[in-house]
């Protein structure tokens, strides 16, 4: 949708410029185009993350989904112009070449592409995120309008010192919004995660938010990671002492810190447990016995690893993640280390920064357990390890009587208990394709298990 918003938005422009007109007159409009391209591409991150958040100011406030009526239009809008913008640049520069010069303009263009598809994913995004990436292509703008303005220059001495300080007011508004990059990151940050804390208001919702915890961010090659001090509760908060008594065996226990990885919560310090706890214990108690030997595929936040660990007979555990910030931030990040009880300093422990699919391909290695804990499957590098090749492979390095464990987000969507108190499986429940999955890698017995967080159980 987004690239065919963009090409059509390309011929829509290619159709605006003229047959024909005077050199100066081209020069002149495409100046005007990369200036307008540098401010529209630099700020359109932001102008996307605003709209984002107005969006669940408006949804939040009112009760409805009338939010995404600001959202789509507007992620619309920019890309239609970045688009239209876009297209006008190439029939101009075919315009100024000479005819033999033609095939070299498209030449550098379709070269141009290629370059940039290659390292937006493969450099850009993966060292840089999406508010500096934005800066640094509206810079090479500016670079072209300097350029242009040289030309200008040449041709005719009209409006020179009008371009130069265009030229000149884009790098400066550039190298502002580098300088203040932090602080326009902690903005839209703080309304991602903060958006409980609007104030009712827009004025309210245009404030920096200032008195709020600063969001961690840390950009690696292969996630944004996130370390979120939330300040709001849930309904958890009045009944988390009957499940665990951490709080009261350690008051400076960290309260509402959540680890984000992408956006999505991975583990939040008030009730992680009741996710760890049962994805270590629950399999291995079914099993009848503890294993020897474990691999921990996934799972760099060392808190799984903390569970596998209270048991002596356990003679190592080796964990595969391909993530060595994740690794670094659980050895040594405040929040993590008391959340994961120094679990990395165990000398039982091995870590191996790898990609788990390629570590599991090659291994030789067989295991009395196998620990699958790895974000949502929401891109291909991810839903390679939600695979049947991925389960086969895991499958054939389990020792004889062995067993595999492995999070399965979103198996719990049941109906509500009828009279006998049986439930049915949900449309959205993920379970079907689970266990159709697993039994095609060749797992013969799949059971599932879920906990659930419940304010009245009188069974628990």
């Amino acid at each position: 949708m987004t690239i065919g918003l963009y090409l059509g938005a390309m011929g829509l422009g290619a159709f605006t410029v003229p047959k024909s007109q005077r050199e100066t007159a081209a020069l002149s409009r495409l100046f005007r185009v990369a200036l307008l391209l540098s401010l529209v591409g630099a700020f359109a991150p932001a102008i996307i993350h605003f709209a984002h958040g107005a969006t669940t100011f408006v949804s939040l406030h009112s009760g409805t989904t009338n939010g995404i009526f600001i959202f789509f239009p507007t992620a619309i809008l920019v890309i239609v112009l970045i688009g239209f913008l876009s297209g006008i640049e190439l029939p101009l520069l075919m315009q100024l070449a000479e005819d033999e010069r033609v095939n070299r303009v498209l030449a550098a263009d379709f070269v141009g592409s290629l370059l940039g598809a290659v390292l937006f994913p493969t450099l850009l995004l993966l060292q840089l995120d999406d508010l500096l990436i934005a800066f640094a292509i509206a810079s090479a703008n500016v670079g072209a309008m300097v350029v242009l303005h040289q030309y200008l220059t040449r041709l005719e001495a009209r409006d020179t010192f009008v371009r130069a300080g265009l030229i000149f007011g884009s790098g400066a508004c550039l190298l502002i919004a580098v300088v203040c990059h932090a602080r326009v990151e902690q903005y839209f940050l703080r309304r991602y995660y903060y958006y409980k804390e609007y104030p009712n208001t827009w004025s309210g919702f245009l404030s920096g938010m200032s008195g709020l915890p600063t969001v961690e961010r840390y950009v690696t090659p292969y996630q944004r990671i996130d370390i979120v001090h939330l300040v709001s509760g849930d309904y958890s908060d009045f009944f988390i002492d009957p499940y665990s008594s951490k709080f009261r065996d350690d008051p400076a226990f960290p309260w509402r810190y959540g680890l984000f990885l992408n956006g999505e919560l991975q583990a939040f310090s008030n009730f992680e447990e009741i996710y760890h706890e049962y994805l270590a214990h629950v399999p291995l108690i079914r099993s009848g016995s503890v294993p020897r030997r474990i691999l921990v595929l996934g799972g760099g936040d060392g808190m799984l690893l903390r569970e596998l660990l209270k048991y002596p007979a356990v003679e190592g555990v080796t964990l595969v993640d391909i993530d060595p910030q994740m690794i670094a931030l659980a050895r040594n990040h405040p929040v993590l280390v008391a959340m994961n009880k120094r679990s990395f300093d165990d000398p039982r422990v091995t870590v191996i920064t790898d990609d788990a699919y390629r570590y599991i391909q090659h291994a030789q290695e067989r295991f009395d357990a196998i620990y699958l804990d790895f974000p949502h499957p929401t891109d291909f590098s991810v839903s390679r390890l939600y695979s049947r090749e991925f389960y086969s492979m895991v499958r054939s390095r389990l020792a004889p009587g062995g067993y595999a464990a492995m999070n399965a987000d979103g198996i719990n969507y049941l109906s509500a208990a009828d009279s006998f108190g049986r439930q049915e499986i949900h449309p959205d429940n993920k379970w079907p394709l689970y266990y159709a999955t697993l039994t095609a890698a060749g797992f013969e017995h799949v059971r599932p298990f879920f906990s659930n967080r419940e304010p009245d159980n009188p069974r628990a």
